[in-house]
């Protein structure tokens, strides 16, 4: 019986090819918009959490209240303070740093960039999980080193910046002595690092910083750590003046902000769902209305109501199943592209992965909306009276 039911849902399809695009197109817009969104949180948040997990989940980030962690030089931030908190018990290694937009010159070129300053060494990059792709590590007694991001020697200057390169800043001159393998993201691999004492020498910033991170002793516990730290700061320097934040605050934030588009994404999905399920209702009147001669002659031959309401579920039903199959088709193809564009864009550490399990219960629900939205038309065919149908 279920053989022959598919038989007719398909020649229907064949017969009423326009409408029936449009009834699968209009539900599949919904099932893609789901499914793409579902797809692209899940592959942002497992690309993050690797990201994160390459720094180590025992990280502290220290920073002003007031200017975050991207903010200036903050005069409660000092070497002062930094020394202080490296004798912690529970701290392992600390991180300053100092963020000063400066004037770049190679030749005859000049850029505005802001360079990273901090206590350059191969501790400092391999605990950023920065790894040398060319040249070699700053030592810590180098003042006048600098060391490039894997995009910045091509794209900061006209001509290629490479090893041995020399660079000005504000009439001071570097070297450049190493570049980094990608970090997986463009801003990143467009970083320049310095020596922290030299810039701010150069800018007379004092010892003041503008943040700096804490790696954790393993064999602390990070939130103890982290809730420590923050009442030592506090006591030093007052409270809400200084922020310690872990790398579980940041992933749950950039968690909330994904939740938040997710959210609201997939509520536009759902309207597109609601749409696609009324086209069903209309495009089911529409089987009804044509088929009423058919129905009788059915309910003529002994046709019970149970199997004709059956029957037009059941077709119903299958459009919501091949619009949900549409639906995760044109998903899966979008997400592929948009992992490409992703990636050809400098973005390489985003990976979409393809749901199985996901794209099964989506395409059942589509079918189960398809029952739904086809039960009173076929209801409707189910009550004709035998008399009425075969006189249409």
């Amino acid at each position: 019986m279920l053989t022959d039911l598919m038989k007719l849902v398909i020649s229907d399809l064949y017969k009423k090819k326009f409408s029936s695009f449009l009834t699968l197109f209009a539900i599949s817009l919904g099932v893609l918009t789901i499914f793409l969104i579902f797809l692209l949180s899940s592959g942002f948040s497992s690309s993050l959490d690797a990201e994160f997990d390459k720094l180590g989940t025992n990280r502290l980030y220290v920073s002003s209240k007031v200017t975050g962690l991207s903010g200036s030089s903050s005069k409660s931030l000092t070497d002062n303070l930094l020394k202080q908190v490296q004798n912690r018990p529970y701290v392992k290694d600390i991180f300053p740093y100092v963020m000063q937009t400066v004037q770049l010159k190679s030749g005859t070129q000049f850029i505005s960039k802001m360079v990273i300053g901090t206590h350059l060494s191969q501790t400092f990059f391999d605990a950023n999980s920065g790894k040398i792709s060319q040249g070699r590590f700053p030592k810590l007694s180098e003042k006048y080193s600098i060391v490039l991001g894997s995009n910045a020697g091509e794209e900061l200057f006209d001509k290629d910046l490479r090893v041995g390169s020399n660079l000005f800043i504000d009439g001071v001159k570097f070297k450049v002595v190493g570049i980094l393998e990608s970090f997986g993201n463009p801003e990143d691999d467009k970083n320049v690092f310095v020596n922290i004492d030299t810039i701010r020498n150069i800018f007379d910033l004092g010892d003041s910083i503008a943040l700096f991170d804490v790696v954790v002793d393993p064999g602390y516990d990070v939130t103890l750590a982290q809730n420590n730290l923050q009442i030592f700061l506090d006591n030093r320097v007052g409270d809400d003046v200084l922020d310690v934040r872990s790398l579980q605050d940041m992933m749950e934030s950039l968690d909330f902000v994904l939740d938040i588009i997710k959210y609201t994404l997939g509520g536009i999905g759902v309207i597109a769902l609601l749409v696609g399920a009324l086209g069903i209702v209309n495009t089911m009147y529409v089987v009804v209305s044509d088929r009423q001669k058919e129905i009788g002659i059915m309910k003529a031959i002994g046709a019970r109501d149970f199997d004709i309401l059956f029957m037009f579920v059941f077709q119903a039903g299958m459009y919501g199943f091949f619009g949900g199959v549409l639906g995760i088709i044109m998903a899966a193809g979008v997400s592929v592209l948009f992992e490409v564009v992703a990636q050809a864009g400098g973005f390489t550490f985003l990976k979409i992965t393809f749901d199985f399990v996901a794209a099964f219960w989506l395409i059942i629900f589509s079918f189960i909306i398809g029952i739904i939205s086809g039960y009173v038309p076929s209801k409707q065919a189910a009550d004709l009276v035998l008399v009425d149908a075969i006189r249409k």
